[in-house]
């Protein structure tokens, strides 16, 4: 398997993870007085992973430049993307949960800003070594 397709599958497949485990473990948003449970992170990161999904595949599943070049972009591009989602999952499970109202509702803002800011990030890197390998 060539560079390219090597950190194209491995920076996926991170993402992919981290969607999962985002899923799976992220607080719940509690709200009313009967205190529903609605799995925000579950709603939020799927489509989040599916825009990232296509940043990196835009960007990694093209070939220019000198091949010495763009093997490191590509590495340095999936090893970038890769930690931001990291990132992105670890504030999303651990970071502090608001608690309001008399009914005490649970609020997550992590969870619903983090998958966010990892998607924009994401298209930020991506056109960053974009531009690197058009030049």
């Amino acid at each position: 398997m060539n560079s390219r397709k090597f950190w194209l599958v491995g920076t996926l497949i991170v993402i992919w993870i981290v969607v999962v485990l985002t899923s799976l473990f992220a607080p719940d948003l509690v709200t009313g007085s009967e205190q529903a449970h609605t799995p925000i992170a579950a709603n939020i990161t799927w489509i989040c992973g599916l825009a990232a999904t296509r940043s990196v595949i835009k960007i990694m599943g093209r070939s220019k430049g000198p091949q010495k070049e763009t093997n490191v972009v590509w590495i340095y591009g999936g090893i970038s993307i890769a930690a931001i989602w990291i990132v992105a999952a670890l504030a999303a499970i651990f970071s502090p949960v608001n608690i309001t109202g008399s009914d005490p509702t649970q609020f997550p803002l992590a969870v619903f800003i983090s998958p966010i800011a990892a998607v924009i990030l994401t298209g930020l890197v991506s056109q960053l070594f974009e531009n690197r390998l058009q030049n």
